[in-house]
């Protein structure tokens, strides 16, 4: 006798949410026989004349091929249950192995992070990327909610709803991405192809090391300012080919005193040079997930400088504080040029206790500039 919908489900007991989107809700679930925890992903939606949406077939298919490469840094599909007896409405179940964090709670749980356990993130979320890539699969919302670690310090890649399989012939123009990890040319409103990943790994790369979003923008439009504000407004020549926004939209867009190598200060050249490369304004330039594999960042035997720990107070903690005190600048100091250093120090000396347990992490490089730099990148010239 074939099971139905109910009896496949009913042998799952239903923990707590552990995640809500657009289309559903994801629980902890347990097997009631084996009492293994799994993640269930449960969609609803209306029915359509050709059935289950294409999104949701795209993904099962995306899920099962993974699923065939048995690779420990891609999340594992166990099964996937179908209700389709309701007259209007069909429901699509995703059993998926249970793990026990994302990316987004591990680094609020367990920052500072130190260099090893970051270069391992950093080359575990490379290696999935290279075996999506190697299948002609983009993901297309690296974040790190949709990164999950396992409590061995497994990486896993999680959530293909808007992963494509990628057409050499045919580039993408659609929407994609959260905007905080959304590449230039994703913003530009330009084609892309599999270089917005590595541009997301760039910036899950820096906020493991920064503890704080590199790139956290209010709009598109200001997503992008951050950008050009940081790395200086690109040649013509690296300019996406036709973005619909144009490059003399930024002309105005003055570059910041603060440069990628001022804010994330490792100690190891190697790091700086990876994420430099991650984070290439022309994705032409942008080297592939094989290519940032080879890099030396992650031949440990040659660079010992990247096994420090973190003892002084993390700089995780020091951003959180300028977070605190920015409010109170806004409301009780006139508006300075953040892009000056004097008008910076005369704001500081207003924070002294604030600025004096500013230290930055043996990782980073500490100098007097440090928590100028911090607070010019987080802090806006006007009110």
């Amino acid at each position: 006798m074939q099971s139905t919908f109910a009896d496949k489900t009913s042998k799952y007991a239903i923990l707590e949410i552990l995640g809500e989107g657009a289309f559903g809700c994801v629980h902890k679930a347990r097997h009631r026989e084996t009492n293994e925890y799994v993640a269930m992903k449960k969609v609803h939606m209306k029915k359509t004349r050709e059935g289950i949406p294409t999104a949701i077939l795209r993904e099962a298919a995306f899920l099962t091929k993974m699923n065939k490469s048995a690779h420990q840094n891609l999340i594992k599909l166990k099964e996937i249950i179908i209700d389709s007896s309701q007259d209007d409405n069909q429901i699509v179940v995703f059993i998926f192995e249970y793990i026990e964090y994302d990316l987004d709670r591990y680094l609020k749980s367990h920052r500072p992070l130190n260099i090893n356990i970051i270069r391992s993130l950093t080359e575990q979320l490379l290696t999935g990327v290279s075996v999506l890539h190697n299948n002609s699969i983009f993901h297309r919302d690296i974040k790190p909610q949709n990164i999950l670690i396992t409590s061995n310090g497994i990486l896993k890649i999680a959530d293909f709803g808007l992963a494509r399989e990628y057409n050499y012939t045919k580039l993408l123009t659609s929407v994609v991405v959260t905007m905080w990890y959304r590449a230039p040319e994703v913003l530009l409103q330009a084609s892309y192809n599999m270089a917005v990943d590595i541009w997301s790994v760039g910036c899950i790369f820096a906020e493991m090391a920064f503890g704080k979003a590199l790139f956290p923008g209010k709009t598109e439009i200001d997503q992008l300012k951050k950008i050009i504000c940081l790395f200086g407004l690109p040649d013509k020549s690296d300019w996406p080919d036709k973005a619909k926004i144009t490059r003399e939209s930024f002309t105005n867009c003055n570059k910041t005193s603060t440069t990628l190598e001022r804010l994330i200060r490792f100690t190891d050249k190697c790091a700086s040079d990876l994420l430099q490369s991650l984070l290439e304004f022309n994705a032409k330039n942008r080297c592939s997930a094989k290519k940032a594999l080879q890099h030396d960042f992650f031949r440990k035997s040659d660079h010992t400088m990247c096994t420090v720990s973190f003892d002084d107070q993390s700089l995780s903690t020091a951003v959180d504080d300028i977070f605190d005190y920015k409010q109170t600048y806004l409301d009780t100091i006139s508006p300075c040029d953040t892009n000056s250093d004097y008008e910076i120090q005369s704001v500081r000396s207003e924070f002294t206790d604030s600025f004096d347990v500013f230290h930055s992490p043996p990782m980073l490089l500490y100098d007097d500039s440090s928590p100028i730099d911090v607070f010019a990148w987080y802090c806006p010239t006007s009110p």
